[in-house]
């Protein structure tokens, strides 16, 4: 069977009734549990409470965990840099600068 044939079988496969049936209908009970729980929760202010800490614990532990990925990348970057050629050291430092930027530019929106 050829890859074209194959790909076009799989696609038929993929948007066979049953299958997206199944995915609206695991949609739909996911959707309602949500909706259950949120209920619940919203009902009962300790527990309201207690989710919006658990929300800001877990907001801190991923920003921490980032921070020490961006720590440890800090500390590649100054090793690499120290191999490049000194001809190339004015180069690669523009380029770096520019590539912290452009990350900085879009941190700076998504926050602001």
């Amino acid at each position: 069977m050829g890859d074209l044939e194959y790909l076009l079988k799989k696609s038929i496969d993929l948007l066979s009734g049953e299958t997206i049936i199944a995915e609206a209908l695991k949609a739909l009970v996911v959707e309602e549990v949500k909706e259950q729980l949120k209920a619940r929760i919203m009902a009962d202010p300790a527990k309201r409470k207690a989710l919006k800490e658990a929300a800001k614990e877990y907001l801190e532990a991923k920003t921490r965990e980032q921070l020490a990925v961006l720590k440890a990348a800090k500390v590649v970057l100054e090793a690499a840099i120290s191999l490049v050629p000194e001809d190339l050291a004015d180069e690669v430092s523009a380029e770096l600068a520019s590539l912290l930027e452009g990350y900085m530019k879009k941190m700076s929106e998504k926050l602001g």
